[in-house]
């Protein structure tokens, strides 16, 4: 069963926002068409966007690609609704109403909808179908919340995005997530004929594979370079260490939102002149606050994320994991809403001996939890999995991160997990730390340059794909 709100999304009248109040229309007629000018699209095109993690980054990676043609978009994600790039409602706005705020805006041209669990389990979606639909994968998170005991009843809560894609829309798949992998195959899908999309990091993954030698499209990185692949032709985008929210090349995880959000650009039929540019432009702090957001403090980094599930926190890791020279501490607490099988599963993943030490926090949200009790649990784990870590147990957030700052060794990354990322950015600001793209490190074996520094990484152009034709 699926929940549908809000009629039809339909495109009212051209009058820009502020422009005064409307005239007075008698006659029906000329209603309808001030409402439907001729020749004027009646609907709104749609992308919408879910999944675990990833679907905020994506869904601002869209919404900024899209706007670089002088599109007018509107979006809703998990810290407001923008229309034109103008903030126009804060909070959580990832729910059917907001959905209808940005759809029945006269301005909008395109609608670009994060699309989460909690709206569409108690009111379903905004729209009725979308044009383009991203899932950029399905983990575990929620567990024990409205009726979610498994990944499966996750997977069937999101793939309602898939299903409400139109037919002859496109509905954009993570190929390395097995779950999404089969869902073209899923009778509640394939009884409408779509155009499927893969994106993968694996240029070698066997969906995608199987997928372009059936002539499909699919999006992967190549060496470098995110390329486009049709069949057994291949478009180069842009070199992966070249988009600020790959932090130099480093959070793959990054790589992976880019792609799906090049699909979904490319299905809204931008040509990849536009988008490299905009990939470019988008700024891994101002563009993207809250998520993996880096600051150089004298020799040191801080890197700030909103990881509070196993998969984004495995993430994070291997981003730390990355700058391996360097060494790590990681600042951490996590949601106490969560099921204790839940946090223990996210503990595992950071009892990592990447870190030379773990410091333990409350949130200032604690839901429902008792002071020090999050922690204590994440401690139990890591005693258990990485005896020889230590862990030190300080509950205020802001007093632990001092600390961490204060006692960080010469160039050494502090990795925070924070929902209170935008205020820590700022606090962290305020002593001085600068925003940065990349940390000056030997990344695989490339050598990763710091952004704004020039140049290209030597050897990038030996993994630059052939060109189409």
């Amino acid at each position: 069963v699926h929940l549908v709100g809000h009629a039809p999304p339909v495109r009212a009248g051209r009058a820009r926002r502020g422009a005064g109040r409307k005239q007075h229309v008698d006659d029906g007629a000329a209603g309808v068409d001030m409402l439907f000018p001729s020749g004027t699209p009646a609907r709104v095109p749609i992308v919408s966007i879910t999944g675990t993690n990833g679907k905020t980054t994506t869904t601002r990676l869209v919404a900024h690609l899209l706007g670089a043609t002088g599109l007018t978009v509107g979006m809703t994600s998990t810290d407001g609704i923008t229309v034109g790039g103008e903030l126009v409602s804060t909070g959580d706005t990832t729910g059917p109403g907001s959905a209808g705020v940005v759809l029945f805006d006269p301005t909008v041209d395109v609608a670009v909808l994060e699309t989460a669990r909690e709206g569409i389990v108690r009111r379903g979606l905004g729209y009725d179908w979308s044009d383009v639909g991203i899932l950029t994968n399905v983990e575990a998170d929620h567990l024990g919340q409205d009726g979610i005991e498994s990944i499966d009843d996750i997977l069937r809560i999101k793939m309602v995005v898939a299903e409400r894609v139109r037919e002859g829309g496109t509905l954009i798949l993570n190929a390395e997530d097995p779950r999404l992998a089969a869902l073209p195959a899923h009778r509640r899908i394939a009884k409408l004929d779509r155009t499927i999309v893969f994106f993968a990091l694996d240029p070698q993954n066997e969906v995608l594979a199987r997928h372009l030698a059936a002539g499909g499209r699919g999006y992967t990185l190549r060496g470098d370079w995110l390329v486009e692949c049709e069949g057994t032709t291949e478009r180069p985008i842009e070199q992966a260490a070249h988009l600020p929210i790959t932090l130099g090349g480093a959070a793959r995880f990054q790589i992976a939102n880019a792609l799906a959000a090049v699909a979904a650009a490319r299905a809204q039929g931008l040509a990849l002149e536009t988008i490299a540019p905009a990939l470019r432009s988008f700024g891994a702090g101002a563009s993207n606050p809250g998520r993996s957001n880096l600051y150089r403090l004298g020799d040191r980094y801080v890197l700030l994320d909103y990881g509070h599930n196993p998969g984004a926190l495995r993430a994070i890791c291997a981003l730390a994991a990355q700058w391996r020279a360097r060494p790590a501490t990681a600042v951490l607490s996590l949601p106490g809403d969560r099921s204790d099988e839940l946090l223990e599963a996210c503990a595992a993943e950071v009892a990592s001996p990447r870190f030379r030490r773990l410091i333990l926090k409350d949130d200032q949200d604690r839901r429902g939890r008792a002071v020090g009790e999050v922690p204590a649990l994440i401690e139990r784990v890591t005693s258990r999995l990485q005896p020889s870590l230590p862990c030190q147990l300080i509950s205020d957030e802001r007093i632990a991160i001092e600390h961490a700052l204060a006692t960080a060794e010469p160039r050494e990354l502090v990795v925070i997990f924070t929902d209170q990322t935008e205020p820590l950015g700022a606090w962290l600001r305020e002593q001085g730390a600068e925003p940065t793209d990349a940390v000056p490190e030997r990344v695989s074996g490339v050598w990763r340059i710091e952004a704004g520094e020039g140049g290209e990484a030597p050897g990038a152009g030996e993994a630059e794909p052939r060109m189409a034709g």
